[in-house]
């Protein structure tokens, strides 16, 4: 028997897919995926694999870390993404610190954010739109899903049956101006 009987979540495959859906929206043609190797960073890559495949974008490279600390790690992962010969115009980086040390090291090589290079990032942290030019990023309403989980607990302690046990979030995806020109002031 499965132990999970109440699930409130989303979908990190179509994260993936929703973010390779906005580079081809944009207009980027090559593109890269920096995230962990495993876990939900590895789902996050599958969809974004597929939906690059589906939408006839090149997939030109990607850079897998063991574990993300801060944003120094993406400022590492783009750099040997870019010197393992990787020609990208955008990367989807699993995550918003990803994201964001990965802007900073492509402002450290003097690419032009949206123009020369764009960013996704997952997770729509405070900072994402507070640095600039703001990081466009796939989240989910994080209210939203503590909200039903916990009418989901009170249901159950009040024994009664749970109903819907699983509930499946819609994902959002935030533009900003990393990959987004009309944000851009």
């Amino acid at each position: 028997r499965d132990p999970i009987d109440m699930l409130v979540g989303f979908s990190n495959t179509e994260a993936g897919r929703l973010a390779a859906e906005a580079l081809a929206a944009r207009g980027h043609k090559k593109v890269g995926f920096i995230g962990r190797r495993g876990g939900r960073g590895a789902l996050r890559l599958k969809g974004f694999r597929e939906a690059c495949s589906d939408l006839g974008l090149e997939f030109a490279g990607e850079f897998l870390s063991e574990e993300v600390v801060g944003p120094s790690d993406g400022r590492r992962c783009l750099s040997a993404l870019l010197e393992s010969g990787a020609r990208v115009d955008a990367v989807f980086c699993a995550n918003d610190l990803l994201a964001l040390g990965t802007l900073m090291e492509a402002r450290r090589r003097k690419l032009s954010i949206p123009k020369d290079f764009g960013v996704i990032g997952f997770g729509d942290s405070d900072i994402a739109a507070e640095i600039p030019p703001g990081l466009t990023t796939v989240g989910v309403d994080s209210a939203q899903l503590g909200r039903i989980a916990g009418e989901m607990l009170l249901q159950r302690l009040s024994n009664k049956q749970v109903v819907p046990n699983v509930t499946r979030l819609d994902l959002l995806l935030t533009y900003r101006g990393s990959i987004y020109t009309d944000c851009l002031s």
